[in-house]
């Protein structure tokens, strides 16, 4: 019983949608959010960035957190934590392409007559993020081996309070160096176990992205969704097009993570074409479910609701009452 009452608490994402589906993030464990390209993998751990942050802001901790970015650099998610708040009203909310011009170049970007979101919010925006700047460490670099940036979190380890570890993505980060590979699966697999071992030497929680294959598309399925009318009448085709736990791309990573988390964006799916006045248009907030495809602590296939507003690319609980 002692080791039970001693062990660390895993942290919390931040949303009670997840709460209630039992998932947490536990010291020396790998979670591993799938899913298809444009499904919000990156807007995810973003988010979760941005929450624990906050969280520590807020109760005063002295935590640090290891962002691994392989596809992009340190600015543009600088970008997107800016384009997430703190706001208060969705009608001021910027995209992170909106925050790139405007500091960039203010008005010369996009020209005198632009209509820019609340300016005084997104300085009071940065003057958050400035603040909270000693809980981040972002690290973008795309020919890191799984062995080398183990090496770059073991060092940040040693001076900081690492208290979590979150990387974008899986697939992107080589296996170690000198090592051929008859299979790719092997290769995912081994970076995998490599994460998990990082988790558990430095007992913080690692959360990956990973992509999952085109095979969770059902049969016919982009037919169906081009004759659906409205985003509602799409809705029902792209439900079922929820990732399974098979379906992690190039495999081997599901067998090591802890827990393994599907991501389906219904905005990702509804696609519209501006050529073309069918009434089509995806709405400011959309539908972006998450499932527990493998979950040590909770109840494996279940599946909860979060909501998703396109423009600031923010993830959030939904509102109550509110209609996804």
């Amino acid at each position: 019983m002692r080791p039970s009452k001693s062990a660390t608490a895993g942290k919390s994402s931040g949303w009670k949608t997840l709460d209630k589906l039992e998932v947490s993030f536990n010291p020396g464990e790998l979670t591993v959010f799938g899913a298809r390209t444009g499904h919000c993998k990156t807007s995810v751990l973003v988010g979760l960035l941005l929450n624990f942050m906050k969280n520590a802001d807020e109760n005063g901790r002295d935590e640090v957190f290891l962002f691994y970015s392989q596809e992009e650099p340190e600015v543009r998610i600088y970008h997107r934590l800016l384009a997430l708040g703190p706001y208060e009203d969705e009608e001021v909310r910027w995209s992170s392409a909106e925050v790139r011009d405007f500091l960039r170049g203010g008005y010369a970007a996009r020209g005198e007559g632009y209509y820019w979101p609340d300016i005084p919010r997104l300085e009071g925006a940065r003057e958050t993020l400035r603040r909270r700047e000693n809980f981040l460490r972002v690290i973008h670099r795309s020919s890191w081996t799984v062995e080398e940036l183990g090496d770059h979190a073991r060092r940040m380890a040693a001076r900081f309070n690492v208290k979590g570890i979150l990387v974008d993505y899986l697939q992107r980060i080589p296996g170690p160096a000198g090592r051929k590979y008859d299979r790719r699966d092997i290769e995912v697999s081994t970076v995998a176990r490599r994460l998990h071992d990082l988790a558990g030497d430095l007992a913080v929680p690692v959360i990956a992205g990973a992509q999952i294959n085109r095979e969770a598309i059902p049969d016919k399925y982009h037919d169906k969704l081009a004759k659906a009318k409205t985003y509602e009448d799409a809705k029902k085709e792209i439900k079922k097009a929820r990732p399974a736990l098979d379906h992690l791309r190039e495999g081997g990573s599901e067998q090591e993570a802890d827990s393994v988390l599907g991501l389906l964006s219904y905005a990702a799916d509804y696609v519209t074409d501006e050529d073309k006045e069918d009434g089509r248009e995806v709405p400011p907030v959309t539908l972006l479910e998450v499932g527990t495809l493998k979950n040590r602590y909770g109840i494996p296939g279940r599946w909860g609701r979060l909501a998703f507003e396109g423009k600031s690319t923010l993830v959030r609980d939904p509102e109550d009452g509110e209609t996804l």
